[in-house]
C-alpha cells in the first residue's frame, strides 16, 4: 500500500510537543516567577494548537503506535515531574495558579479553534499560520531560559580566537558599519528594524510560501526547528560573547591588536548571552530568502534585502564577529537537506547537504575550540571560509532542483527508487 506523505508542519508540532514542559521545568529549577508569565500563555496557546493538527493525524494502520499517543504519554510524564518538582520546591501554590491559568487558556484554545476549523476550510491556513507565528516565540522563550543557565556553566569564552580569525580573512574593515550607523540615523533605524523584528519577516516569509509554494516544499517551519535546535547546541560548544560586550568601550573605533590576544579561551568579562558563532540571525535570515523560491520576484527582493541588513546590523552592533556570518551558510544547508524528508538519504543531492553542512559546520566547531592549532595555519582558515560560502550555495541549488522535479515524479505515482534513479542521473 502507498504510504501517505508526510506534513511536515506536522511533523513540527509533534517535536513542538516535545518543547513545551522545558520552560515550565527551568522556571522551577530556578526558582523563577516567570510561571506566571505571558510566555507561558503563550505555550498553553500552543498546544491548543498542537492538538488541534494531532487530531488530524492519520491512524495506523500497521500496528504501530501514532505520534498523537506518544505525545499524550509524553506530556503526561512531563506533567508528573514538574509537579513532583514544584512540590518538592515548595512552589506548588504559584505553580498551581499559573496551571490553571493555562488550563483555562488551553480549553478556550481547542474550543475555539475546534469550532473554527469544522466551521469552514478558511481557517485552516490561518489556524497554521497562527501556529508559525507561536512557534518562533515558544521556542525563542526556551531557548533564553537555557542560554540564561548557561551563563554560569560557560565562564570561558573564545571571543580571542574569532576575533583573530577575522584578522586572517581580512575582515577587520566591517567596524565601518559602526561608522555609518552613527552618522546616518535613518538608514541605521531602518536596517535595525530588520534585525529586531525578524520573527516578523519570517511570519511573512511563512505566508508567502504558504501561498506560493506546494506543501511538500513548504520546508521553513521544520528547518527553522533544526537550525535552532543545531545553533543553541553550537552556541554551547563555543560560547562567545560578541565584540560589543567583549570589547566594552574599545568597540568599535578603538579595538586592540588582533596579535595581542590569545590563542585560547578567556574568562568571560561580562555575563552576557554565549550566542556568537554561528550567526543565527544570519541563518535564519538565509533560509527565509530561500524559502522564497517560488515566490514573486518582489517577495524575493524583499528577502535579499532582508538578509543583507541582517548582515549589516550584526556587524554594526558588533553582536556577531564577521566569521559568525560565515559559518551560518554550512549550517543552513545542513538544516536544508534534514528537513528534504521527502527524498531519501540514499540520494546524492540530500545525502552530500547534510554531510557538507554537517562536516563544515564541525570544522568550524574544531577551529575555535583548538584555536592554537587552526590559526597557525592561516591558510586553512581561509580555505575554510570560502568553502563555506561557496559549497552551500552551489549544493542548496542542487537540492531545491532535485526537490521539484522529484515532486513530479512523485505526482505520477513513481516509487522511491524510481525518484532516486531519475534525480541522480
Amino acid at each position: 500500500m502507498k504510504r501517505a506523505p508526510m506534513n511536515l508542519n506536522l511533523l513540527t508540532f509533534y517535536l513542538i510537543v516535545l518543547l513545551v514542559p522545558f520552560q515550565y521545568i527551568l522556571d522551577l529549577l530556578g526558582g523563577s516567577s516567570s510561571t506566571e508569565s505571558m510566555e507561558n500563555v503563550l505555550e498553553a496557546t500552543a498546544i491548543a494548537i498542537v492538538f488541534t493538527f494531532l487530531r488530524k493525524d492519520p491512524p495506523q494502520k500497521t500496528g504501530g503506535i501514532s505520534g498523537k499517543y506518544l505525545a499524550i504519554c509524553w506530556l503526561t510524564l512531563c506533567g508528573i515531574f514538574i509537579v513532583v518538582l514544584a512540590v518538592t520546591r515548595g512552589l506548588l501554590p504559584a505553580f498551581s495558579i499559573a496551571a490553571a491559568e493555562n488550563a483555562l487558556v488551553l480549553l478556550a484554545g481547542a474550543v475555539l479553534i475546534r469550532r473554527l476549523w469544522h466551521s469552514s476550510p478558511q481557517f485552516h491556513t490561518p489556524m497554521a499560520l497562527l501556529g508559525v507565528t507561536l512557534f518562533p516565540w515558544l521556542f525563542m522563550s526556551t531557548s533564553v531560559d537555557l542560554m540564561v543557565q548557561a551563563i554560569h556553566h560557560l565562564p570561558y569564552v573564545y571571543d580571542p580566537v574569532l576575533y583573530r580569525m577575522d584578522d586572517i580573512l581580512a575582515l577587520g574593515w566591517v567596524s565601518v558599519f559602526a561608522d555609518i550607523f552613527k552618522h546616518h540615523a535613518g538608514f541605521a533605524h531602518l536596517v535595525l528594524f530588520n534585525y529586531y523584528n525578524i520573527a516578523l519577516w519570517g511570519l511573512l516569509a511563512a505566508i508567502s510560501q504558504c501561498l506560493y509554494t506546494p506543501p511538500d516544499r513548504a520546508y521553513l517551519l521544520f528547518s527553522s526547528f533544526i537550525l535552532g535546535t543545531c545553533g543553541f547546541c553550537l552556541y554551547y560548544l563555543m560560547p562567545a560573547v560578541a565584540p560589543f560586550y567583549f570589547f566594552d568601550a574599545l568597540f568599535p573605533d578603538h579595538l586592540p591588536s588582533p596579535q595581542s590576544l590569545p590563542l585560547h579561551s578567556v574568562l568571560s568579562p561580562i555575563a552576557s548571552f554565549r550566542n556568537t558563532m554561528p550567526s543565527l540571525h544570519t541563518a535564519t535570515a538565509l533560509l527565509l530568502f530561500l524559502a522564497l523560491r517560488e515566490s514573486p520576484l518582489w517577495h524575493r527582493m524583499i528577502g535579499a534585502i532582508v538578509v543583507l541588513c541582517i548582515m549589516a546590523s550584526t556587524l554594526a552592533l558588533g553582536e556577531h564577529y564577521p566569521v559568525d556570518l560565515i559559518a551560518a551558510f554550512p549550517l543552513v544547508l545542513f538544516a536544508r537537506g534534514l528537513s528534504a524528508i521527502y527524498l531519501p538519504l540514499s540520494l546524492p543531492a540530500r545525502r552530500d547537504a547534510i554531510l557538507a553542512g554537517g562536516i563544515l559546520t564541525g570544522l568550524w566547531v574544531l577551529s575555535v575550540r583548538y584555536g592554537t592549532v587552526s590559526l597557525a595555519i592561516p591558510a586553512f582558515i581561509r580555505v575554510l571560509a570560502c568553502v563555506s560560502v561557496a559549497a552551500p550555495i552551489l549544493l542548496e541549488r542542487r537540492l531545491a532542483k532535485i526537490e521539484y522535479s522529484s515532486r513530479a515524479l512523485r505526482s505520477a505515482d513513481n516509487s522511491p527508487s524510481l525518484v532516486a534513479q531519475t534525480a541522480g542521473s
